[in-house]
């Protein structure tokens, strides 16, 4: 039998996929002309309005996307032989069990505030680093939400191990381009129209990159059913989840400063290199993200 919950999430889902095809609809069969006479703060409005609506799409289609379980063995569950896929799944969901993360609720509170974020982007009388900072600390609340349930159930079954190192999951080189990414944001504080906007962002930042920390030494999860395929999922998922998270902390900044350097004074002209610290650090944090996703899982 179908909830009414679940008739409401049917219906929010088809309504952000009508909402997103319109308005890419719109976009694309808009004249050439009337897109070549908007200037770029206009086009950058365009542009966060579609990122925003995205992600928020996202966070109601892929609820798995926000600090799931599944989603860091999609590419190396295709290289293991049947019977050990077969343990691969028991145990993911043995561990999504084991975690107990409700992220559904809060998901599509987020994406309604996204859409609503979305729609004041295109507004002329606000600034479009403003929605854009508010949405960065809204999904930087939500993935503390996540953490925070997951601590809890790490609290309640934990297997007390060794000691672990933050560099056995968030290498150096990650660290150090979170540190430069939330440096480059406090950069934009010296500007006071880009103030209240670098503040909040830095803010999303810094919350990120403690969740990504405290993930990275969190102790291993081992639920006692085949203890090997679950420690090897465990030190594949922490390595994910905090190199994603990480990922995170860096990437909300990129849009900020891209935007935030479109006409800046000539007394702030260094912050166009704060913008290149944040976009080299970003892809650094991407790139290691890159090499864990396609790393090979290995257990006996």
């Amino acid at each position: 039998m179908v909830s009414q919950y679940d008739r409401r999430a049917r219906w929010i889902k088809i309504a952000a996929l009508a909402v997103s095809a319109l308005s890419l609809a719109a976009i694309f069969f808009a004249p050439r002309s009337s897109i070549s006479s908007l200037d770029s703060v206009q086009l950058a409005r365009i542009f966060l309005a579609v990122a925003i609506g995205a992600v928020s799409v996202v966070a109601i289609l892929w609820p798995d996307s926000f600090f799931g379980v599944k989603g860091g063995f999609c590419i190396s569950a295709r290289r293991l032989e049947p019977d050990r896929s077969v343990r691969l799944e028991r145990a993911l969901a043995a561990r999504e069990n084991a975690e107990a993360i409700s992220r559904r609720a809060t998901l599509h509170y987020f994406a309604a505030a996204g859409f609503a974020l979305a729609a004041l982007e295109l507004l002329p009388a606000i600034p479009p680093v403003i929605p854009y900072a508010l949405f960065c600390l809204a999904l930087a609340v939500v993935i503390l939400l996540a953490y925070l349930q997951f601590r809890r159930a790490m609290e309640r079954r934990v297997a007390p191990l060794v000691r672990r190192s933050v560099l056995t999951s968030l290498p150096l080189p990650v660290i150090i381009a979170m540190a430069c990414c939330f440096a480059g944001e406090l950069a934009f504080t010296s500007d006071p129209a880009q103030r209240f906007g670098a503040i909040v962002v830095a803010l999303a930042t810094l919350t990120l990159a403690v969740i990504a920390w405290r993930v990275a030494v969190a102790p291993a999860l081992l639920l006692g059913a085949d203890p090997q395929v679950e420690y090897a999922v465990d030190e594949r998922l922490r390595k994910v989840r905090a190199i994603s998270i990480a990922v995170l902390a860096c990437g909300v900044g990129v849009l900020f400063a891209s935007v935030g350097t479109l006409h800046i004074p000539d007394e702030y002209a260094y912050l166009r290199f704060a913008e290149e610290v944040i976009t080299c650090a970003t892809l650094v944090a991407v790139l290691s993200n890159v090499f864990v996703l396609s790393g090979r899982l290995a257990f006996a």
